[in-house]
């Protein structure tokens, strides 16, 4: 028989040998077993990312390259023409952008183009039926019908209101002609309701009036409808509207009136007819001409747009609401935060800092410096420097610095100049610049030696935080000995090197950090002219590639070019003077002042244009970015210019706040009139064209483009096969055709310890990858390994990302243990051919049961197996023995082949208890053939030598029917009632519906543990009587009177089918029949018996008895008759011979006693013991003198022979002739 221990070796080798024959076997023969898959964010959600990230939910989820929030611009070969005005929505059904339209200039486009992204490749179709050339229209796609909408517009010529659809699988256009349409009109905006599937359409111009009307559309009706709200955005064009998906609301933000402009924000509910307006505390400024399109994944996004209204300038500033302390002037400015700090002087001594905020519009005192000018500000090591002069002392600059919730003064000896004892910071801190990580503070001092001449200094923090006195020291500048140099004003970083300007003479110095030393780069005489004051370098900007400075005086520029390196410069005759200048969109915007008035100037290298011009002496003095703005100081009054925007921002409808976003790198250009829409299936926001203050724009931007490259590592794959080995088969993924100009590879790494994870590819080194999508083999290193993991390798070169939509791994796992199902553990049975039964049991879902073996032993070790199946080719889950198995303990376990040649281990083994023999039971208190009135509780005992017994039950069957008593009725149909108890049981008769005179046949019946049932081979029948026999006093009736002496037949009729015959008991009372004096007892029924009356007087009653053989006892009596006595008479004479007997006997007794005691005497004993024996003729009982009847019972003294009933001589207990014992208890047996 087969061993248990050899069934490992079997199936390591042959695992062996499939694995030496498998990878032979092309890839499409390989069975797969179990596949291992990952489809769900919750599959994907347990991985570890890496400039990698999961997006969607359930079976829509994939995992893509990171999102970088930065901006990329497209490099197709061919795009369409630059242009504003036109249209471009996503095709989510075609994955591809639909733009129609535009204007450059006077031309008016009316050409159709189709943009994909996942190629950068612009395409333009020519479909029939297209609308005619036109700007200024408003378009959307709808998914439900997949058609894009177009409505209006202008031709060049007038204003339209034309409804046109568009199908990108047709390729064609088709106007609606629907019956009722919104009035003509541009510059609106439409939204698609994607909840109602209808277009959402507001406001525009009608080329006179801006409108604020609401209409929908729905293309199967084909019909406008105008709606009714009670609120609505006031009559606007050039606005933006999305639909929020997520919210189920339109949005719409900004636009123009003709004279005002709007950032106000509005959301329409279409099934409420509503527009509700949004109060964020933070939104975008207010503009026309922005675009907006949805980004599922987080909201409404908004792009650009012109802050400029329609009045035909070109540059329009506003003046901020600014609440300036009389008698104050602005000074500097900086943001710093979300707010621009803004210093002032006042004369009065009560300099303050205002702040201003985008999201109140307000500029407000925030803090007073006190008897301070400020006249510079500088962030730097994450707080802002206020630079100042004390406008009581001139001599005393000093240094403030805030982290937004206070000022604070650094206070200190660190601004007295060591190398001069007694010199105080004199003039005021005039500039800030960081260089080489180091804050550098440039501003005056006042020497006194000299005439309180006014000499530059220039202090550095070297170690943050700047604050602390301990960080600053001096730079070295004494060169100053020699050639005085007035005050450092503007400091500049060129060309990796730190430049100083200052107030006379126009020079510029260049610092030197390695004997940390200012030597001039250029001495600005002015015609060897070292007398005139007031040339001083204010204000340096580092632009296109060149340093250019500008002096306060006399309208002189200088600049030094990477190209030459020499310093070039002259008069600029237009402007008289120079004030501070900020680099803004690639221009030096400066403060000037030409011809008696102030003004904001551009230089683009070239040419000289004014952007704001102002009367009066106010000059502007500061200049700064703002919030993608230019703001400036001019006396009392602080200027915030108008601009094309390029900002980006986001709208969380839910929460009615806008939030600006801030992309890491370069930015589209600031423009208007562009459009924008977002791609549902590469998570892309994509712009096209517009135009900016100068030109139309044809570039192709990407917004949320993907990382260039990323790793996405799962969790580990467990296949618990931790006592076979697991044969990894095959990767596969989805998608499998990857976007042009991307790439998704693969790597595996398994082990047995959950621990070393060593990533490789097919060929099993770590330079080679899974590239095959439709499904590869994987590396036989990894056979065997119980854990596995898959790193996933992104890259692209386009904006747009690899997907990792899904991924399966198939691999070969050995069955398990199977389950044991049938016979259950430690149980007995009687079937000697048990049929044993399991559950196959295989990870791998697609794997059978190819074979099977079951084990029997009596040895839990299965050193010895008594009943072997051998190996069977069968998908069958059970197996019965092909002989019987002998009674006894037994233990059985089965191993199980997958149909791919795998052997389970085999099962925890079951122990199993036979036994086919049944029990026995008997009735131990129930005799067959027993008359019985009265049944309690019927006992007996049941005896199994191997299993035991199980229970007990009886039946009941009344004989005269053969029905059977069911526990509630009697039934025709055997049936058998539970006892309680088994070995020992016992069950309630009383149970039982008996009825009186009838035979019953009661069976027992035992159960074992096993099952076996005992046979019955026969009952107990008895009869069960409960009904007293009936007893009928003929003779005498009562009433009588009777003579004593004489005889009297008493006469009786006795009936029962059970009767017991010679059980009459006749008895007489004397006293009413309170008492009774048996007359004579187990007498025959024979209807009468003679009874010699006594010769006394008195009134007698007679009763007569009779027993059945059930024990029941009926009876009658007379009523009272009388007896008299005889007549009195010579009783001498006539009684003599009595008298003689009478002598004689107590003549005979006096001797019996004599010789008896004499006995006694001789044989000191008290005499034999009374025989008992049967009557073999009537005679009479010695005592009362009745008559035993032949056949019954008598007691016989053992010394005289005298004869008794046995009750009278248990009353007398001594024989009244020779007083010999009558102890019945020790009666011998004739």
């Amino acid at each position: 028989m087969a061993k248990r221990g050899c069934r490992r070796l079997d199936v390591i080798l042959f695992l062996l040998a499939f694995l030496l024959v498998l990878p032979s076997f092309a890839f499409s023969e390989i069975s797969t077993g179990s596949v291992w898959s990952q489809t769900t964010d919750s599959d994907f959600g347990t991985g570890s990312f890496s400039n990698t990230m999961l997006t969607g939910t359930g079976d829509s989820s994939y995992i893509s390259l990171s999102r970088l929030n930065e901006w990329a611009e497209m490099s197709g070969t061919f795009s369409p023409p630059p242009r504003e005005g036109h249209r471009m929505v996503y095709d989510n059904t075609s994955n591809v952008f639909v733009m129609f339209g535009g204007r450059n200039g006077s031309q008016i486009f009316g050409d159709t183009w189709l943009y994909f992204d996942a190629n950068d490749t612009w395409v333009q179709v020519y479909p029939p039926g297209s609308p005619t050339p036109r700007y200024g229209h408003a378009m959307v796609y709808d998914f439900f019908n997949d058609v894009v909408i177009l409505f209006g517009g202008h031709d060049g010529t007038d204003v339209l209101a034309d409804t046109y659809t568009y199908s990108v699988s047709g390729n064609v256009w088709m106007n609606m002609n629907p019956g009722n349409a919104p009035p003509k009109r541009q510059k609106h905006d439409m939204a698609y309701d994607a909840d109602s599937h209808n277009v959402i359409l507001f406001g525009g111009n009608d080329e006179i009036n801006p409108l604020n009307d609401t209409w929908t559309y729905e293309v199967s009706l084909n019909d406008w409808i105008e709606m009714s709200p009670s609120n609505s955005p006031s009559p606007r064009y050039s606005h933006s509207m999305a639909y929020d998906v997520a919210e189920g609301s339109t949005v719409l933000f900004g636009g123009s009136s003709g004279t005002d402009m709007y950032n106000d924000t509005w959301v329409y509910d279409f099934v409420l007819d509503n527009w509700s307006v949004a109060l964020s505390p933070e939104r975008p400024t207010a503009r026309r001409d922005q675009s907006i399109a949805y980004d599922p994944h987080s909201g409404p996004l908004l792009f650009g747009g012109w802050e400029n209204s329609d009045t035909g300038a070109s540059e329009q500033w506003d003046v901020l609401d600014c609440s300036l302390i009389a008698g104050s002037m602005f000074t500097t400015l900086t943001k710093y935060g979300d707010y621009l700090y803004i210093g002032s002087a006042d004369l009065g001594g009560s300099a303050w800092i205002y702040r201003y905020s985008d999201l109140t519009g307000l500029c407000e005192p925030w803090n007073n410096t006190g008897d301070y000018f400020v006249y510079a500000a500088y962030v730097y090591d994450g707080y802002l420097f206020f630079g100042t002069r004390n406008n009581t002392l001139f001599a005393e600059g000093n240094l403030f610095y805030t982290d937004g919730t206070g000022l604070y003064h650094i206070l200190g000896d660190v601004w007295w100049r060591p190398e001069r004892p007694g010199i105080l910071l004199g003039g005021w801190v005039q500039e800030f610049e960081k260089y080489n990580g180091d804050l550098f503070v440039a501003g005056s001092v006042m020497i006194p030696t000299l005439g309180n001449k006014n000499n530059f200094f220039v202090k550095r923090c070297t170690l943050a935080p700047c604050t602390a006195n301990s960080s600053w020291s001096w730079t070295n500048t004494s060169k100053d000995n020699t050639d005085l140099i007035d005050d450092g004003l503007a400091m500049e970083i060129f060309d990796g090197n730190l430049y100083l300007g200052t107030y006379d003479y126009a020079n510029i110095l260049r610092y030197y950090p390695g004997n940390d030393t200012w030597w001039f780069s250029l001495n600005g005489s002015i015609d060897g002219n070292r007398t005139k004051e007031g040339r001083g370098i204010f204000s340096m900007m580092n632009y296109d590639g060149c340093l250019y400075a500008f002096t306060l005086k006399e309208g002189w520029n200088w600049s030094l070019c990477q190209t030459d390196g020499v310093w070039n410069g002259g008069n600029v005759t237009t402007y008289n003077n120079f004030l501070r200048g900020e680099v803004f969109r690639d221009k030096m915007y400066l403060g000037a002042n030409a011809s008696g008035s102030q003004r904001i100037t551009s230089f683009d290298g070239q040419n000289w244009t004014d952007s704001l011009q102002i009367p009066g002496d106010d000059s502007f003095q500061y200049i700064s970015e703002f919030h993608g703005s230019l703001v400036t100081t001019a006396g009392t009054n602080v200027y915030r210019k108008r601009v094309i925007q390029n900002d980006l921002w986001i709208f969380q409808t839910a929460d009615e706040n806008w939030q600006q976003l801030s992309p890491m790198n370069v930015l589209p250009s600031p423009r208007q009139g562009h459009s924008l829409s977002y791609d549902l299936a590469n998570s892309v926001l994509v712009l096209f064209g517009g135009r900016n203050e100068t030109s139309y724009l044809n570039d192709t931007w990407v917004y949320n483009r993907s990382a260039p490259s990323g790793v996405y590592t799962s969790s580990t794959i467990d296949t618990a096969a931790d006592t076979l080995p697991t044969f990894w088969a095959t990767i596969s993924w989805q998608p499998t055709t990857p976007l042009t100009g991307t790439q998704l590879r693969f790597q595996l790494a398994s082990n047995n310890d959950s621990t070393t994870w060593v990533f490789r590819g097919p060929d099993g080194t770590s330079g080679s990858y899974y590239d095959n999508p439709i499904g590869e083999n994987i590396w036989s290193g990894h056979q065997g390994d119980r854990y596995l993991r898959y790193r996933a390798y992104f890259s692209t070169s386009t904006p747009l990302s690899p997907k990792l939509e899904s991924i399966s791994i198939a691999y070969f796992r050995p069955p398990y243990s199977p389950s044991l199902i049938s016979p259950d553990d430690d149980v007995w049975t009687n079937n000697s051919r048990p049929d044993f039964s399991w559950q196959f049991l295989d990870a791998d879902s697609s794997d059978t049961q190819g074979a099977y073996q079951v084990l029997i032993d009596d040895d839990q070790a299965f050193t010895s197996v008594d009943y072997d199946s051998g190996m069977i080719l069968s998908s069958d889950d059970h197996w019965q023995p092909a002989i019987a198995m002998d009674d006894g303990t037994w233990y059985w376990t089965v191993r199980t082949m997958d149909n791919n040649g795998f052997w389970s281990e085999t099962s925890s083994p079951r122990m199993l208890k036979l036994d086919t023999n049944p029990p026995s039971s008997d009735i131990s208190n129930l005799t067959s053939g027993s008359y019985l009135r009265y049944l309690g509780y019927l006992n007996g005992t049941s005896n199994d030598d191997f299993s035991g017994s199980s229970g007990m039950e009886i039946s009941v069957k009344r004989t005269v029917d053969d029905y059977y008593w069911n526990g509630s009725a009697w039934q025709d149909g055997e049936y058998w009632l539970p006892c309680v108890g088994s070995s020992s049981w016992s069950f309630d008769a009383n149970l039982i519906g008996w009825v009186s005179e009838r035979q019953y046949l009661v069976t027992s019946r035992a159960k074992d543990v096993a099952g076996n049932e005992e046979t019955p081979v026969s009952g107990t029948s008895f009869i069960y009587d409960s009904t007293p026999p009936s007893v009928t006093l003929t003779n005498p009736e009562g009433a009588e009177s009777l003579e004593g002496g004489r005889n009297l037949e008493i006469k009786w009729n006795a009936q029962d089918p059970y009767l017991d015959q010679s059980s009459i008991r006749i008895s007489y009372s004397s006293d009413g029949g309170t008492n009774w004096n048996i007359i004579s007892s187990n007498e025959l029924n024979d209807g009468s018996y003679n009874w010699t009356l006594p010769r006394l007087k008195m009134e007698v009653r007679i009763r007569v008895e009779a027993e059945d053989l059930a024990g029941n006892s009926g009876s009658d009596m007379s009523d009272i008759f009388y007896l008299r006595a005889p007549p009195k008479e010579d009783w001498l004479a006539s009684y003599w011979w009595i008298i003689l007997i009478i002598i004689l006997f107590a003549v005979a007794l006096a001797v019996y006693y004599w010789k008896k005691k004499s006995r006694e005497a001789e044989e000191e004993t008290t005499g034999p013991p009374p025989i008992v024996a049967t009557a073999g003729e009537t005679t009479l009982c010695t005592v009362c003198l009745g008559t035993i009847k032949e056949g019954l019972s008598v007691i016989k003294c053992g010394d005289c022979g005298k004869t008794f009933h046995e009750k009278c001589a248990a009353r007398i207990e001594k024989c009244p002739n020779c007083e010999s014992k009558l102890d019945t208890s020790e009666v011998v047996e004739e």
